[in-house]
């Protein structure tokens, strides 16, 4: 918001920050996930509840975009009024962002409790300076859907870094990432029961 103050008029940050916030909500599922995780990986590592939290979370969060997809334009309509219709576009981008974060908040949580914030760090600084470089590059020329597409854009570096690190740091293969196993199905199943 602050590099978009400097190019694009007041109207547009509105539109902007309505995407944002409406994006934002999504990102509270796998935040209150990941207080859960850092409990149980201060005890140990948890491997095997970081994986279920990274797929768990993939997954309900993919069908609440699909569901933004097709009835965000009647929410924001509805709640917001006309006048914040557009915010739809940037409200979608962002969403998409919200997948690759789930590994960054997921992994974050055993990377806290083992003391390696520092990798944390390095790939959360470098995924700032790339966006705030994109953000320069390009909302002088495309304005707001410029500024969403750069944070999905470094949001998704450092999900991909982040996942990269975990899977070479504590020989996880990748597809086991995203694959969901039979004991992970069982206790998803009995945790829609409850």
């Amino acid at each position: 918001i602050i590099i978009l103050k400097q190019f694009v008029p007041y109207s547009s940050i509105g539109i902007y920050s309505l995407g944002v916030t409406l994006a934002g909500m999504l990102w509270i599922i796998p935040d209150s996930f990941k207080e859960v995780l850092f409990n149980k990986t201060a005890k140990s590592d948890s491997i095997d509840e970081i994986l279920f939290g990274i797929k768990f979370n993939v997954a309900v969060s993919t069908i609440i975009i699909f569901g933004f997809l097709f009835l965000g334009q009647s929410f924001i309509n509805l709640v917001y009024g006309k006048a914040f219709i557009d915010s739809y576009t940037v409200s979608a981008i962002l969403f998409i962002g919200t997948i690759p974060m789930i590994f960054f908040k997921m992994i974050n949580t055993l990377y806290i409790a083992n003391g390696n914030q520092k990798i944390s760090f390095k790939i959360l600084l470098v995924s700032v300076i790339i966006n705030v470089v994109l953000n320069y590059l390009f909302i002088p020329r495309y304005g707001i859907i410029a500024a969403a597409i750069t944070s999905v854009a470094s949001y998704t570096v450092c999900g991909i870094v982040m996942l990269l690190t975990f899977t070479k740091k504590y020989g996880v293969a990748i597809k086991d990432a995203f694959y969901p196993n039979k004991n992970e199905l069982i206790r998803l199943k009995k945790l829609l029961k409850r």
